[in-house]
């Protein structure tokens, strides 16, 4: 966190007061993009970040308004949901903080970028494997695999069911590597920074406001995990080293068998299954104790459906190992993809 003063502020303030007066000679209308610079600038909980956090945050938000069409195009997601709204007002906001420090957007990218990986060996692997496909968000899924394994997965419905602890493994790649038993968040200081306060007390103690943020970390009891991917996205071949897929037409009727095989694998542990979502840590501070299912933001165009098993109670398990599980042939249900 680099030492600020409220100077600083200022630049808000301006942007702030232009914005304002060209909504009101508009009769109150601004573009979009406008209408999310100006909320930002009336709380830039940014403002205590590292030039480096912001640089990250742009580049993961950019990551993933962009997508692989379906001719090999790169093309910009519309901000046509809640989903991807999210996703794009946080890119406004990080270009907006950008602009007031004076960092290029080509610092966003330098040697990051993740694009080119795709062509590396001509066509991306996932306009081949997933031509033709097309769904709305979760109504299929998809998982990626080596084609061996999706021919056990449809064949003789074998899964393996993971720790969450063992994602956190160096031999991942990013797109795989997530320390999934620790959530953090950060609840912002900048409206009290702003109102020019010095110190808010927290549980007795005096915390200065300079400080821009409190930590708040929410670490979790190890638990197994199953992923799928709840899109058609043509990047997740190459991110997760796969050259098949199993489409699940039927994501219910899969739950459901999937379902009874964990329960009788793990009887007395609790099952949930959801979409994942994907968390600011500045806005999501959470109220969800089912934290299994939250995400960092870096990772919300994997579209990921989720699978839990978790301990009841409070208890806690050290050193989980993967297990398979089989529920019998899924061809009445799914079919296998590859290239």
């Amino acid at each position: 966190m680099s030492a600020m003063t409220r100077d600083g502020l200022q630049y808000y303030r301006n942007v702030t007061g232009s914005l304002e007066a060209k909504a009101k000679s508009k009769g109150g209308r601004l573009p979009l993009y406008e209408h999310m610079r100006l909320s930002y600038c009336k709380k830039p909980f940014l403002y205590f970040d590292t030039d480096e956090e912001i640089t990250q945050l742009a580049y993961d938000a950019a990551n993933n308004i962009q997508y692989l069409g379906e001719e090999g195009k790169i093309e910009a997601r519309p901000v046509d949901n809640d989903y991807w709204f999210r996703v794009w007002q946080t890119f406004q906001e990080t270009m907006e903080e950008m602009a007031r420090r004076g960092i290029h957007p080509r610092e966003i990218i330098g040697d990051r970028d993740k694009f080119a990986q795709y062509f590396h060996d001509g066509e991306p692997v996932g306009l081949r494997l997933l031509k033709g496909v097309s769904f709305a968000p979760f109504k299929k899924l998809l998982k990626f695999s080596r084609r061996d394994y999706v021919q056990d997965m449809l064949n003789i419905g074998r899964f393996r069911i993971s720790p969450a602890s063992s994602y956190n493994n160096p031999a991942y790649n990013v797109a795989m590597a997530d320390v999934e038993v620790e959530r953090r968040y950060r609840v912002s200081l900048i409206s009290e920074y702003m109102d020019g306060e010095d110190f808010i007390e927290v549980k007795g103690n005096r915390i200065p406001v300079s400080q821009g943020y409190l930590p708040v970390d929410f670490p979790l009891p190890d638990y197994y995990l199953f992923s799928t991917c709840g899109l058609p996205e043509r990047r997740m071949p190459t991110d997760f080293q796969s050259n098949a897929a199993l489409l699940i037409h039927r994501p219910r009727e899969f739950v459901r068998r999937i379902k009874v095989a964990l329960q009788n694998a793990q009887p007395t542990w609790q099952f949930m299954e959801g979409p994942v979502k994907y968390y600011d840590r500045y806005k999501d501070i959470p109220s969800d104790q089912d934290q299994e299912f939250y995400k960092e933001f870096k990772f919300a165009y994997q579209a990921e459906h989720r699978i839990i098993l978790r301990p009841n109670g409070i208890g806690h398990y050290t050193n989980l190992q993967p297990f398979f599980v089989e529920i019998g042939n899924l061809s009445d249900i799914a079919e296998m993809l590859h290239t």
